[in-house]
């Protein structure tokens, strides 16, 4: 009895305990091999280069499960070296020149050359940049209207200089000395005869080449905007000279900076900084000039994201209208902002105030602001945080500032965006850009970096849902005094008519403003509500018809932040199941009683089933569309559209950035990738792998995560076949040795299996084997969502390893068992023994072992003929070894002089061979059905091979006759009489016989990728 169980335990490596140990090996190994990857390599200014760097290596074969990619944009793809270009001031612009990504959308909107255009564009940059972060050409027409010469006015001199003090006073830059330093372009280049090339292969840095030293304001600063803000201010005669704690000294040049004019020094007061957030979008400083015609009064001066600083401009609390109608400057600059965001520049709004000082410091009747600011940042608790940010957007709305005109500056894409997104986007992923800046910008930038095709507004393909108008963001007078908002104003009073008994007529007063103004945001998140509704139904119908009209061709969305905050509020992860019930009881209920559906909640009873709350309806939406981008989003935001498509699909999620901002993002997908950009390192530090640009992103995904992906796949079916099929001759064993715990082998050979005999292959396979070369991976991106998902990994893929490992066990078993234990004594009559006979068997299995994984091998190199031959030439030299002398047995078993005579036996070669053959005929007999019915990755394999045209077949969908035309001759093509050409060997010769007649003159029949006629191929496909 006791034996019986010590049988079970001989058994216990069913579970093959090796397989945790080669696992981690192999993805060490495979994180070395991308860190060392030439290709994702990047040389930065510091003239260093950086390397991928693996943070996470058991990630490597989920690159190869990406659904979607969710972006940031500024420093992600973009450089994130800002260029001043232009601005907007009053009623005036400034600046001419375009952009880098506008020249690209024009010259793909007009389907001219890219590369040319490029060229054209850079050959134009030389000489534009005239000061650091500055490519401007209008200083002296914007210096004329400063010192109001010509028909400017004085009113446009006043907004000049406010303007220019808001850019040099409105930041947290801290200069330094003025110091010599080399050229910005480094060392010394030698002359180049051929001007033309080295204009075209150098980066422009657009400074006079001649000049040996030139001299700058060193500026520290966490932000390159701010960086090109200051030099541009500096550039036009306001230069930041000191910055102390309580004072800020700006030096002013009349003429600008460099221009040789008069100079003096003006300082301010430092009162208050109100500093940039991720959600608040805006920065604003409150300073005194301690000289000049405004001293002692306070200046306010803000500047931020259009939309956040609009709504704090005077006249903003009464309504968005009353805006519109007393700043004179609003209409014109939001127009000309628009244009901005057409040429994908970033723009930001600038805003100032003047007020009295008892205005922040208070009287001896008033507090001021300073005293009530102070307090609450001095609070403590776990609201301290909103107090302190609400507080400051009153200080903000109470100073009632005038727009005093817009940014525009240049953030350059990086190198090879374009291309990588293309390259994405045909290997069937979903991208999607989230930034903060304007859906005219991230519009713009998309197109010219191939997110959206330059046709998709054209043809309204592009679903825009921008920001909601001003009558969606505020009541109408009809609206404050209708039924439904009086009723709801009043319940919301008498709910807490127990603690306004408890409170001063002032208290309460304040109290009733907060319920009263909560009713009010409740009914326009309504309003809002309704008519996103009416907008996805309408874009969900469109779908249909876009889909039939432009077969074939993708679609795409942008969506504004404040739109998205609706969808987020009626998100199903903000409910638990109770209270989704709950409230939709309470719908009903109300329904019952309105029958007729009131203005501001105007939906219809389908919207509110589960199936089709908005969420849902923006999910069907997007997943519609192939590119999606988000604008206006805070960062809290960007993680929440990551969850949402977690929640919903269940798909691989991978989110890259490069700042502060990105972090929840990163941390929220399951695969994160950070940047090494100039907004420091905490992207970098919460990601699983980092690289420097963003094109490395498509080799890391379509290269490393599709082959480490076969190879992982293959790594864990065969150490589960291989631990497998050793058990299950020792069950087989069991039934001759009656389950009397009898150990059918020596244990120093059972403990070497898994560490000299068939350790070495597989390890080899899974870093270096490759059944697609790199370049063909990059170059035909289509190939990588043939094997995503569960295609090389699933029950169906495990049933058929266990199924092969207990034939092969079978036959590696009984037909050695049967060849020397059953058949006659050797010939000196003495038996061969269970001994001798379940050697025999092991070195059958090991055989096997190792033979079932060359038929998997597709790139035979010489470290793995060194692994393979060297681990089958181990395992009898450790024969002979353990042949030699008794001190090596154990548990009974005892190979002394067994290995010198079965070695000398044919009959023992003879046996070895008919068993790996046996066992062989399995693994050929698969080959041969997979050479019948080959997958899309062997037909690809043979097609790039034999150098025919490629082209994804799947994308083959305007022309269905063509594609059943294909079909057929796709199954046609391959007949049964033809050479078999290896299982994914893509250097057997047999595969040139195979397709012999794709090059003669009249085939017999089609090949798979000349099947499609050249004429029913989309225009893509064709050779130029």
């Amino acid at each position: 009895f006791e034996r019986f169980f010590t049988w079970f335990i001989i058994c216990k490596d069913f579970l093959p305990i090796s397989l945790y140990v080669s696992l981690e090996m192999v993805q060490f190994c495979q994180a070395l091999f991308i860190g060392w990857d030439a290709k994702m390599a990047y040389r930065g200014q510091d003239y260093v280069w950086n390397f991928a760097v693996v943070q996470t290596s058991r990630l490597n074969e989920e690159l190869a499960h990406v659904d979607y990619i969710f972006s940031d944009k500024t420093g992600t793809l973009t450089e994130n070296r800002m260029d001043f270009k232009k601005c907007v001031v009053g009623k005036r612009v400034y600046g001419t020149r375009t952009t880098t990504a506008g020249a690209v959308r024009e010259a793909r909107l007009k389907n001219r050359d890219v590369a040319e255009a490029l060229r054209v564009y850079k050959k134009k940059l030389v000489g534009a940049k005239v000061h650091d972060y500055v490519e401007f050409d209008e200083r002296e027409r914007l210096m004329k209207d400063l010192e109001g010469v010509g028909n400017a006015g004085p009113e446009q001199a006043h907004l000049v200089k406010e303007f220019l003090y808001a850019l040099a006073l409105n930041n947290s830059v801290f200069p330094k000395p003025k110091k010599k330093h080399k050229d910005p372009i480094g060392k010394k280049k030698k002359k180049n005869k051929n001007k033309e090339r080295d204009i075209e292969n150098a980066e422009v840095k657009g400074f006079d080449e001649k000049k040996e030293e030139t001299e700058a304001l060193t500026l520290d600063s966490s932000s390159p905007d701010e960086k090109a803000l200051v030099y541009f201010a500096q550039y036009c005669g306001f230069e930041v000279n000191k910055r102390k704690e309580t004072s800020v000294t700006i030096k002013r040049t009349a003429g600008g900076d460099r221009s040789g004019g008069e100079e003096w020094l003006e300082e301010f007061e430092d009162i208050c900084l109100i500093d940039f957030s991720s959600k608040r979008k805006r920065m604003t400083v409150i300073v005194s000039p301690t000289i000049g015609p405004d001293k002692g009064k306070l200046k306010i001066y803000c500047k931020g994201a259009d939309s956040y600083v609009k709504s704090l401009l005077r006249g903003s609390k009464t309504s968005a209208a009353e805006v519109d109608r007393v700043q004179p400057y609003v209409g014109y600059t939001f127009e000309k902002l628009r244009g901005f965001g057409g040429e994908s520049l970033r723009t930001l709004v600038v805003a100032y105030a003047t007020k009295p000082r008892e205005w922040w410091f208070g009287d001896e009747k008033n507090a001021g602001w300073k005293e009530k600011y102070e307090k609450v940042l001095n609070s403590k608790g776990d609201n301290a945080k909103k107090e302190i940010e609400a507080l400051e957007e009153k200080i903000e709305r109470d100073a009632e500032m005038d727009l005093i005109g817009a940014t525009a500056i240049e953030d350059k894409l990086q190198d090879g965006v374009p291309e990588a997104i293309r390259s994405l986007l045909n290997a069937q992923i979903k991208i999607w850009v989230l930034t903060g800046d304007n859906v005219a910008t991230a519009v713009n930038i998309g197109i010219s970096c191939n997110l959206l095709e330059a046709d998709m507004p054209r043809d309204n393909r592009l679903f825009i849902f921008d920001d909601f108008d001003k009558s969606m963001k505020s009541l109408s007078k009809e609206e404050l005094k209708s039924d439904d908002y009086l009723k709801a104003v009043e319940k919301a009073i008498s709910d807490q008519h127990k603690v306004l008994d408890k409170l001063s007529p002032s208290e309460q007063k304040i109290l009733k403003e907060k319920l009263t103004d909560g009713v009010r945001r409740e009914f326009i998140l309504k309003k809002k509500t309704a008519y996103l509704h009416t907008q996805l139904d309408d874009a969900l119908t469109r779908v249909l018809y876009l889909k039939t009209k432009f077969a074939g061709k993708p679609l795409g969305l942008a969506i504004h932040g404040n739109v998205w905050k609706v969808v987020a509020e009626h998100s199903e992860a903000n409910l638990d199941a109770e209270e989704e019930e709950k409230r939709r009881l309470k719908e009903e209920e109300e329904e019952k009683k309105r029958r007729k559906a009131t203005r501001f909640y105007n939906t219809d009873n389908k919207a509110k089933k589960k199936g089709d709350r908005i969420e849902t309806k923006f999910y069907k939406l997007a997943t519609e569309c192939k590119s999606v981008l988000g604008c206006r989003l805070e960062p809290t935001e960007k993680a929440e559209i990551v969850k949402l498509m977690q929640r919903r699909e269940k798909k691989a999620t991978l989110a890259i950035g490069d700042g502060n901002n990105d972090t929840v993002m990163i941390k929220t997908a399951e695969i994160g990738v950070g940047i090494r950009g100039v907004e420091g390192t905490s992207a970098v530090s919460a990601s699983d792998y980092v690289i420097s640009q963003f094109r490395f992103l498509s080799r890391l995904l379509l290269v490393h995560g599709r082959l480490n992906n076969r190879r992982i796949c293959m790594l864990v079916y065969y150490m589960f076949y291989k631990a497998s099929l050793i058990v299950w001759t020792i069950v087989f064993f069991g039934f001759y040795s009656a389950f009397s715990g009898q150990a059918p082998y020596l244990d120093w050979m059972f403990q070497l299996h898994n560490i000299a005999f068939t350790a070495l292959p597989i390890i080899m396979f899974a870093i270096f084997d490759k059944d697609i070369e790199p370049e063909n991976l990059e170059k035909y991106p289509f190939v990588y969502s043939w094997t995503r998902g569960p295609v090389l990994y699933g029950f169906h893929v495990f049933a058929e390893w266990a199924a092969v490992a207990f034939l092969h066990a079978a036959i590696c078993f009984f037909t050695p068992w049967y060849s020397f234990e059953v058949t006659s004594p050797e010939e000196s009559g003495q038996s061969f023994g269970f001994q001798s006979s379940m050697l025999v068997v092991y070195c059958a299995v090991v055989v096997v072992t190792n033979q079932k994984l060359a038929f998997y091998a597709a790139h035979w190199n010489w470290l793995w003929h060194l692994s393979f031959w060297g681990s089958i030439s181990v395992l009898f030299g450790a024969i002979l070894v353990f042949s030699t002398s008794t001190i090596f047995a154990i548990g009974g078993i005892d190979y002394f002089g067994i290995g010198f005579r079965l070695f000398v036996m044919i009959r023992f070669w003879i046996t070895l061979i008919l068993t790996s053959g046996l066992a062989c005929m399995l693994d050929y007999s698969r080959a041969c059905v997979v050479h019948f019915f080959p997958d899309k990755t062997r037909v690809f394999i043979e097609a790039v091979y034999l150098k025919k045209d490629i082209f994804d077949p799947d994308e083959i969908t305007a022309d269905p006759k063509g594609r059943a035309a294909a079909q057929g001759d796709f199954k046609a093509a391959r007949g049964p009489k033809e050479t078999y050409t290896g299982a994914t060997f893509n250097f057997t010769p047999g595969v040139r016989a195979a397709y012999k007649r794709g090059k003669s003159k009249k085939p017999k029949s089609k090949g798979f990728m000349t099947a499609f006629k050249r004429s029913n191929r989309p225009a893509r496909y064709k050779k130029s």
